[in-house]
């Protein structure tokens, strides 16, 4: 066990967070709509990031993920989707610091039984909140905003 794949979940959340601010900041009601090539507006690619971390999460800790909460309910304000991000955020970073080499999970997916390694969600958990970061990112840029550091880099100098 090693605590440095949690490390790279602390920076997810640290990243996430730091795009919620910016979006407080700029005013959530000022960036309603996305750009050409981005997921959609802000408020809609947090929601579904948010969403997807909790399936994730569901998926990590062999449970259903019917009733985690998801995008499809609908924006939940900026105040719900941030105690969800912090939520899923230590959830992930809990499990990640946890994790042991070759561990396999199975379940349901769409009706059929899958088994995989754990580290494939971990890995798809990271890759898919830096997509959509990079796609905020996008969003911000294209409005005249300049949108937050969420690099490794920042990181590394905000928590030093």
């Amino acid at each position: 066990m090693s605590k440095d794949l949690g490390e790279l979940f602390r920076h997810n959340l640290w990243a996430n967070l730091k795009v919620i601010d910016a979006f407080e900041a700029a005013g959530e009601d000022k960036l309603q709509e996305g750009v050409q090539g981005t997921y959609g507006s802000i408020r809609d690619t947090l929601s579904h990031l948010v969403g997807a971390e909790g399936r994730y999460i569901a998926r990590l800790q062999n449970k259903d993920a019917t009733g985690v909460w998801g995008e499809k309910e609908g924006y939940p304000g900026l105040a719900k989707l941030r105690e969800l991000t912090e939520q899923n955020g230590r959830t992930l970073i809990d499990i990640a610091d946890r994790h042991e080499p070759g561990q396999r999970i199975s379940g349901m997916w769409r009706g059929q039984p899958y088994e995989m390694s754990a580290i494939l969600i971990l890995l798809q958990a990271i890759n898919h909140a830096t997509e959509h970061r990079t796609q905020i990112s996008t969003v911000f840029s294209q409005n005249g905003i300049t949108p937050p550091e969420t690099d490794g880099w920042a990181y590394g100098a905000a928590n030093s």
